[in-house]
């Protein structure tokens, strides 16, 4: 059988032109009025993923250009 493309894992990360992952920040749920609007703003930004997350991630991404 024909293995298929992880979706959820697909939804949170975006492959770029030339191969790396990108993923958006975390934990900017709920409880934001205790964070410093620094970090809040530092976590909006998209942040490239090491190589050894990338490869492990990359097993799951059967479809895609990795």
């Amino acid at each position: 059988m024909k293995s298929k493309t992880a979706k959820s894992i697909l939804k949170r990360i975006r492959v770029t032109k030339h191969g790396k992952m990108v993923r958006s920040g975390s934990g900017l749920n709920h409880f934001l009025s205790k964070k410093k609007s620094s970090k809040k703003m530092d976590n909006r930004r998209s942040v490239n993923m090491d190589k050894i997350r990338s490869r492990m991630l990359a097993t799951y991404l059967h479809h895609t250009k990795v």
